[in-house]
């Protein structure tokens, strides 16, 4: 039973008229898409809370404004990064999925209102590409998640400007403190106290925490859904302001990838130093493995634009043309031999993410050209085992689907 105290009975109210009944059905039907993305899905599509939706967020609703919610143990599973190294990914349950996109969605106006620029993006889910032009796959993210205007920046920089700078920080989403991340939140408007008492009470319930270990204050989830993206979006809002005023607003930032333009290797140190020292003052660091200063026709070799855009335009006709029942021998044809021609290209940059690619357009036009080149994807360190298991007799296409399923159970 809960204490009855004024603190509480504020708290209460506070809660209260976040979790009202329609905002929790709308954090559902937003969450719900990202449950379904998860690395290991649930048996049943979560069919079971979505039938009872109305029954179970009464409830839950009841239990949060009461004091008496308890979150469920996330399921935690591995996925390699590289040489074996492993992030940790939570898998929450439908009840706690619901509970945080609610909290993170009363925040989300304030956050809004307070981003300094509009080169900074965050959602998987708010914005489309309008065309073929603008849909890219050498980034570390499939297209349909990225927003076009991220992408057409990046482009416009290698035409603009004689440098590129591509830099991202290290360990982002591990490394961000929950006592900093509060006093920022915080800053943008005045929130309830108990409000981001329960907010922090729930984040702390997904963080990774072996044996009986303390909690250690660092860590935002890492889930299918936009909850912890606006939070660790909003943790580098210093960081934007910052790059607009140095860059005139020629950068472009993904999370915590990070793009900008400028025409000597001074000013790109100068701006490097700078971000790192801010990024210090948040238990942060630049990435300097992965940090580069390109010029401007190294930035075309890297990104890899005119093959991604050939990809896109060829797999939306293969599309077309296999829905239509017609034959598909030419695009065949012209995708083996445009491999070809990408098999020559220096392998830096996003080479890796546009071979894979080919993988992808391959399997839907079921051409097993690309049978001898598996190997290499063993190489790129993704899957172990896929050889094995296509020698033992998998079809291309199963095999490719393996190679699919397989990057994201690890």
């Amino acid at each position: 039973m809960s204490v009855n105290t004024p603190r509480f009975k504020n708290r209460s109210l506070t809660l209260d008229n976040c979790f009202q009944i329609p905002t929790m059905k709308k954090a559902w039907k937003q969450v719900r898409n990202g449950l379904r993305n998860q690395s290991i899905l649930d048996l049943y599509d979560y069919y079971d809370f979505h039938v009872n939706k109305d029954r179970l967020i009464v409830i839950i609703r009841d239990q949060v404004v009461k004091g008496d919610y308890r979150p469920n143990n996330s399921y935690v599973i591995r996925r390699e990064k590289k040489y074996g190294v492993c992030r940790h990914l939570q898998l929450p349950s439908a009840d706690d999925a619901v509970v945080l996109q609610t909290l993170v969605n009363k925040l989300e106006p304030s956050i809004k209102d307070a981003q300094p620029s509009n080169r900074a993006f965050y959602s998987r889910s708010h914005t489309k590409p309008k065309s073929e032009a603008d849909i890219d796959e050498s980034f570390p993210y499939p297209w349909w998640e990225l927003w076009p205007q991220f992408q057409k920046r990046i482009y416009e920089f290698s035409a603009e400007f004689k440098y590129v700078v591509v830099t991202d920080i290290a360990n982002y989403y591990d490394n961000i403190s929950f006592s900093i991340l509060r006093n920022v939140i915080s800053s943008y408007e005045k929130f309830d106290e108990g409000f981001l008492d329960f907010l922090f009470f729930m984040l702390e319930a997904f963080v990774w925490r072996p044996d009986y270990l303390p909690l250690s204050g660092l860590g935002l989830p890492q889930v299918e859904f936009d909850a912890p993206r606006l939070l660790a979006h909003s943790f580098l809002f210093e960081i934007d302001e910052y790059l607009s005023k140095e860059t005139n607003n020629n950068f472009v930032r993904w999370m915590d990838d990070i793009d900008f333009g400028v025409n000597d290797i001074v000013k790109a140190k100068k701006i490097l130093r700078d971000l790192d020292e801010i990024l210090l003052t948040r238990g942060l660091r630049l990435n300097m493995g992965k940090t580069k200063i390109l010029s401007s026709s190294k930035a075309k070799d890297y990104f890899l634009p005119d093959e991604n855009r050939y990809l896109t335009i060829m797999s939306k006709r293969l599309d077309r043309k296999i829905r239509d029942g017609r034959s598909i021998k030419y695009e065949k044809q012209k995708i083996k031999s445009r491999f070809g021609d990408f098999l020559e290209k220096s392998r830096e940059g996003r080479w890796d993410k546009v071979y894979k690619r080919y993988f992808t357009i391959a399997s839907k036009a079921k051409d097993s050209f690309l049978e001898p080149y598996i190997a290499i994807l063993n190489r790129m360190q993704q899957v172990d085992g896929l050889k094995s298991r296509y020698s033992k007799g998998f079809s291309f296409e199963n095999c490719h689907n393996q190679f699919r399923i397989a990057i994201y159970l690890i």
